[in-house]
């Protein structure tokens, strides 16, 4: 029930059954409605409401009045129990639009100088945090670095050591001259 207030349901209802009171005598709809949980009372009266309406109409009660809108945009484009694709549209534009005036009026509020504030703030925290993260890696690869110069010196003394060569002791080596092949 977008276009009226929950009040002006049960002051409508009022009015037309106080407009035809004396053709409403026997109605069972025009008891006043408590909310209740499966339905909240507006939802009701509304019905009542249609169900009325229905009653003058068969007896033909409705041609003594005559109903006139004061304002007609507040009169649906569709009936109380179509919901078609238009009724939808309408209801998905009324929001878009709500949200778009929203969305300008924020941005309107906020200056230039707050935008690039705000970027240069989150700047600064991204360059903070890759620098941060450059200096763990910095640190990460210089132990390895370490260790790894570390293992190469260790090994390669180890290796120079078992590369040289003890000195042979040829003084205990014969010489055998004049001897011929036979």
């Amino acid at each position: 029930m977008p276009f009226f207030h929950v009040s002006e349901m049960s002051d409508a209802k009022r009015m037309l059954i106080s407009l035809f009171a004396t053709d409403l005598t026997s109605c069972p709809f025009k008891l006043a409605r408590r909310p209740s949980s499966p339905r909240p009372a507006h939802v009701a009266e509304v019905d009542d409401i249609i169900h009325i309406m229905e009653q003058l109409d068969n007896e033909n009660d409705l041609q003594k009045v005559r109903f006139v809108a004061s304002n007609f945009a507040r009169i649906p484009k569709y009936g109380p129990d179509e919901v078609n694709v238009c009724a939808l549209a309408d209801r998905q534009l009324h929001i878009i639009k709500q949200k778009v005036d929203e969305f300008v009026n924020e941005t309107s509020a906020l200056s230039c100088s707050d935008l690039l504030s705000d970027v240069n703030k989150r700047h600064n925290e991204h360059l903070t945090a890759m620098g941060d993260r450059l200096e763990q890696q910095l640190k990460l690869f210089t132990a390895e670095y370490t260790k790894a110069a570390d293992l190469i010196s260790s090994t390669s003394s180890t290796s120079i050591r078992s590369n040289v060569v003890s000195p042979i002791g040829r003084s205990r080596n014969i010489i055998i001259s004049s001897v011929t092949n036979c």
